[in-house]
C-alpha cells in the first residue's frame, strides 16, 4: 500500500465517527438552508437560515483544529508530541507524515468557508466576501494548532504561549481581511485586499513550515520528549513528565487518612498551583492594575480570568503519570485501605480550596484599581450608572462597593459550583461516561439557551421583550419548587446508595449534608446584606443558593470513585 495513501486511512480512521458526525451536520444544515431559500423564500428575510448556517458550520470549523490528525495525546500539560510516536518511529518520510495533515485541513477549512460565503452572497443578496485570504487564514490556524501540539517542549507552558501568540496573530489577521477598510486611510484602502491576502498566505506559511518542523523535532527523540537544540541539559536527562509528587520527599505520619489524603494531593497540585501563579495570575493583575483603565467590561473579564487561573491550578491534581491510562485514580491508591468517600471528598476539597484562595486575589486588584483617581472617577460612574435598576432605597456613598461586592462573590459560588458539580464525573475514571456526560450537560444548557435565543430575536418590539418580565416571575417560584425537589430527590437517591453499598457511613453523609446546608445559609445571608435592593430578600437568595451549590453530585463522588475502583 501506498504511503501517502495509508496516512490518509490510518487519519480517517483515527476520527471516522466524529467526521462522519460533522459531515451528516453539515449536509443535513445544507438540505435545510437550501430547500428553505427555494420553498419558502420570505425565511430569507428572517434569522431562521443564518442560525442554521452557525448551528451547523460552527462546529465542523471548531472541529477542524482537532480532526484530521493521527490521533495521540491532546493534553497541552504533555510535554511530549501529540503525534502518534508508532508513527514517528515508522520509516516513513517526515514531510508525508505532515504533508498529508496540513492537505486534509486546509481541503475542510476550503469547503466550509465556501459554503459559508457562497451561502451569504446567494441566500442574504451581499455583496460576496473574499474567498482565499480567509481560507488561508482559517486553514493556517487549524495547521499551526497541530504543529504546536506535534511540537515537543520542555515546559508545557510554552505550549500554551506559543497557542496564545498563535491566537492573537489569527484575530489581527481576521480583522484586517474584514475590517481593514475601516482602519486605514482612504487613499491606502485600495491596498487592503492584497495586504490581507499577503497577510494570510505568510500565516498560513508559517503554520506549514511549523508542522513539518514539529515532526522533525519530535523524531529526534525516541520518546519525542524533548527538542534535538534543548540546551537546559539537566532537563533533558529526566522525565519532563514527572511532577512533585514522584520526587524524593522525606517521610511523614498522620494519624488520619484524610489528613495525609490532603498533604498528599496538595504535593500532587503545588507545581501547578505556583505555576499558575507565577505566569498567568500575577502577570493579569499587573496588567489589570497598571495597564487596563476600570470599567465594567474590564471588571467581569478580570473575574473570569481569575476564576480559569483557578481552574489551571486545580487541573494539576492529575497526576502526569496517569495520563493515558482510563483511571484517574493512582494505583495505589485504588488498592489502599482508605474509604472511597474519604478518597473522593477529599481529593475534590484541596483543588476547590486552592481555587477559591487563587479567586481572592480580586481583592487587592480592586484595591490596585482604586489607587488612581480616574479609576475612582469611572468607579463612581459605573455604580450610579446601575443604581436606577434598584429600587432606589440604598443612598450611600458604599452602593459600589455592595454592588461589586455582591457580584464577585455570587461570581464565586457559581464557578467553584459549577467546577464541583462536574468533578465526579472524571473520578469515574471511564473516557465514554466522562465524553457522554459532557455532552448531556452542553446540551442542558445549550438548548435552553438557544430556544431563547431563537424567541429573541424574533422579536422586533421591545415592549413585546420586556411584557415576559411579569410573566416570568410568576412562574418563578413554580419553577424554583420544582427544581429544589428535584434536587432533594436526586439527594435522597444518592444518600440511599451510599448507604445501601456501605461507601458511607450515615455520620459522614449527614455531615455533608450540614455543611452544604450551612454554606447554602452563609452565602444567602451575605448575598441579602450585600445586594443593594430590598427585593432580594433572604428566601429569594436561599432559594437561588439552594439551587447553585450542587450536594447530589458531592454525594455521588464515593459512588463513582467506587465505580472507578471496582473494575
Amino acid at each position: 500500500m501506498n504511503e501517502s495513501y495509508a496516512l490518509f486511512r490510518l487519519i480517517l480512521s483515527s476520527h471516522r465517527r466524529v467526521l462522519i458526525s460533522m459531515i451528516s451536520l453539515v449536509a443535513a444544515g445544507q438540505i435545510v438552508v437550501w430547500g428553505s431559500a427555494v420553498l419558502h423564500p420570505q425565511w430569507l428575510q428572517s434569522n431562521f437560515v443564518p442560525m442554521t448556517m452557525i448551528c451547523s458550520l460552527l462546529p465542523a470549523a471548531l472541529f477542524s483544529f482537532v480532526v484530521f490528525d493521527y490521533g495521540y495525546q491532546s493534553d497541552l500539560h504533555f510535554t511530549a508530541s501529540s503525534c502518534n510516536h508508532w508513527l514517528l518511529r515508522m520509516p516513513i518520510k517526515s514531510w508525508k507524515i505532515a504533508a498529508i495533515p496540513v492537505a486534509l485541513r486546509t481541503l475542510w477549512v476550503s469547503v466550509l468557508w465556501t459554503l459559508v460565503q457562497q451561502g451569504e452572497a446567494w441566500l442574504q443578496g451581499r455583496e460576496s466576501w473574499p474567498w482565499l485570504a480567509p481560507c488561508l487564514c482559517l486553514a493556517g490556524a487549524a495547521i499551526w494548532v497541530m504543529g504546536i501540539t506535534w511540537r515537543p517542549f520542555a515546559n508545557p507552558w510554552f505550549r500554551l504561549l506559543a497557542l496564545l501568540i498563535v491566537a492573537i496573530a489569527f484575530y489581527a489577521c481576521i480583522a484586517f481581511i474584514f475590517g481593514g477598510r475601516s482602519m486605514v486611510a482612504a487613499s491606502w484602502r485600495g491596498s487592503v485586499g492584497p495586504a490581507g491576502l499577503a497577510m494570510a498566505a505568510v500565516f498560513y506559511a508559517g503554520g506549514v513550515v511549523a508542522s513539518f518542523d514539529a515532526v522533525r523535532l519530535a523524531r529526534t527523540n525516541a520518546r519525542g520528549m524533548v527538542p534535538e537544540t534543548e540546551r537546559r541539559h539537566l532537563a533533558s536527562g529526566r522525565d519532563l513528565a514527572v511532577n512533585d509528587s514522584q520526587l524524593a520527599i522525606a517521610p511523614r505520619h498522620f494519624m488520619r487518612p484524610y489528613t495525609a489524603l490532603l498533604w498528599h494531593e496538595w504535593i500532587r497540585i503545588r507545581g501547578s498551583a505556583y505555576k499558575t501563579a507565577v505566569l498567568f495570575l500575577f502577570p493579569a493583575l499587573l496588567l489589570s492594575v497598571f495597564v487596563v483603565p476600570f470599567s465594567g467590561p474590564a471588571f467581569v473579564m478580570l473575574n473570569v480570568l481569575i476564576a480559569y487561573a483557578g481552574i489551571f491550578a486545580a487541573s494539576g491534581n492529575l497526576s502526569r503519570s496517569t495520563i493515558g491510562n482510563s483511571s484517574s485514580l493512582p494505583t495505589y491508591l485504588i488498592a489502599s485501605p482508605i474509604r472511597s468517600a474519604t478518597l473522593a471528598w477529599t481529593r475534590a476539597f484541596v483543588p476547590i480550596a486552592v481555587a477559591a484562595i487563587i479567586y481572592l486575589s480580586i481583592a487587592p486588584a480592586i484595591a490596585g484599581w482604586a489607587i488612581w483617581p480616574s479609576n475612582r472617577a469611572h468607579w463612581i460612574a459605573w455604580a450610579e450608572s446601575y443604581r436606577s435598576w434598584f429600587d432606589g432605597q440604598d443612598a450611600s456613598p458604599l452602593f459600589g462597593m455592595r454592588l461589586a461586592g455582591s457580584f464577585c462573590l455570587a461570581f464565586a459560588a457559581t464557578f467553584l459550583s459549577r467546577v464541583a458539580s462536574y468533578w465526579w464525573i472524571g473520578m469515574t475514571g471511564r473516557s465514554w461516561f466522562i465524553l457522554s456526560a459532557s455532552v448531556v450537560a452542553i446540551l442542558f444548557y445549550l438548548l435552553p439557551f438557544s430556544l431563547f435565543l431563537a424567541w429573541f430575536m424574533k422579536q422586533t418590539d421591545w415592549s413585546t421583550v420586556q411584557a415576559m418580565g411579569p410573566w416570568i416571575g410568576h412562574w418563578l417560584p413554580t419553577l424554583l419548587f420544582v427544581g429544589i425537589a428535584t434536587k432533594l430527590s436526586a439527594v435522597a437517591i444518592v444518600a440511599f446508595l451510599l448507604s445501601y453499598r456501605r461507601l458511607a457511613t450515615p455520620t459522614a453523609i449527614v455531615s455533608v449534608i450540614a455543611s452544604w446546608a450551612a454554606a447554602c445559609g452563609t452565602l444567602a445571608a451575605l448575598l441579602s446584606l450585600l445586594v443593594p435592593d430590598s427585593r432580594f430578600s433572604f428566601a429569594w437568595m436561599l432559594a437561588a443558593a439552594t439551587l447553585t451549590i450542587p450536594l447530589a453530585r458531592i454525594l455521588a463522588m464515593p459512588v463513582a470513585v467506587a465505580w472507578n475502583r471496582h473494575r
